[in-house]
């Protein structure tokens, strides 16, 4: 996703090359094997154990990331994820497999509710190509919400408002979840520059403009800004 290899290795103590790992990321963010039955298990305890200090909820970052395809073989374009600055690698990202995790996730967290009453919230990341496909993570027994990036993306068009919009609520708020929706993050251009047209007109006010009129309507619509 930031350029260079996927794969590290290991150096042992006595420097000699060890085994060799995979980061989406940075190399300092090696990515867990989901596939290890060990590693949900051990993530449910991290849930449990801030669940019993009372957190509210979970923020899951980049949540359809978890499961890779399971034979990892080589994309035909490695740096599809650089280039576009975001997730569009199909064998890296959205696997069938993630949705399983979220289950288990909700599980816990309607245990807690029953207990006493109280919801928590579960709201991912998850930048997946269609709304169709990001309804599936908002299904009633998986994340409660999620981030919908398609607003993010659409360029300063209104025709292409409309469309990024109705597509959102028929096929998200059809699942019962609110859209979450989303004109600015800190992996993208913020909007005051993405509206501001042609290079040079960037002084001219017109990306502040425009901006403002797409929060407006962003926080005219139904669901969470």
């Amino acid at each position: 996703m930031f350029g260079g290899p996927a794969w590290s290795r290991v150096t042992e103590p006595d420097g000699t090359p060890g085994e060799w790992y995979l980061h989406l990321f940075t190399p300092e963010q090696p990515d867990l094997n989901w596939r290890d039955p060990a590693v949900g298990d051990d993530f449910e305890r991290v849930l449990r154990f801030w669940l019993d200090r009372g957190v509210d909820g979970f923020r899951i970052d980049v949540a359809a990331g978890l499961f890779k395809h399971p034979e990892l073989p080589d994309s035909d374009d490695p740096y599809a994820d650089e280039r576009a600055r975001d997730s569009v690698n199909q064998l890296a990202w959205n696997q069938p497999e993630v949705h399983g995790v979220w289950r288990r996730w909700r599980s816990v967290c309607d245990e807690y509710a029953a207990r006493d009453g109280k919801d928590r919230l579960l709201v991912g990341e998850v930048s997946v190509p269609t709304a169709r496909e990001h309804a599936e993570y908002v299904r009633a027994d998986e994340l409660h919400q999620a981030f919908f990036f398609d607003l993010l993306s659409a360029p300063w068009d209104a025709d292409a408002f409309r469309s990024t919009i109705d597509e959102a609520i028929r096929d998200i708020a059809g699942t019962g979840s609110t859209v979450t929706w989303v004109l600015n993050n800190h992996d993208q251009v913020r909007t005051v520059t993405r509206y501001a047209g042609e290079p040079g007109v960037e002084g001219s006010g017109l990306g502040a403009a425009r901006a403002r009129a797409a929060a407006l309507l962003m926080l005219a619509l139904p669901g969470a800004a």
